[in-house]
């Protein structure tokens, strides 16, 4: 019985995943066809949670150690993450 829920585990998370795309894309598609923005904030996370999901905050640290000023600049034309 161990053995068939660690094989299922993964399945669950792809194909949770998997979904999750479809009803995005389904979202996107109404609001195309629309031409209005639909508020569907349960279907995404936030953005700060993304780039704290993806290590934003990590890759610009390193950025920060090896980039000059002029080049962060220029990357990210004076975003305010930058100026803190």
């Amino acid at each position: 019985m161990a053995t068939l829920a660690i094989a299922i585990f993964p399945r669950l998370l792809t194909a949770s995943a998997i979904q999750g795309m479809k009803n995005g894309l389904a979202v996107l598609q109404q609001s195309m066809e629309s031409g209005q923005v639909i508020e569907r904030p349960g279907l995404l996370v936030s953005f700060e949670k993304l780039n704290s999901l993806v290590g934003f905050e990590d890759v610009l640290a390193i950025e920060k150690r090896h980039l000059t000023k002029d080049q962060l600049e220029k990357k990210y034309r004076g975003a305010a993450e930058l100026k803190q």
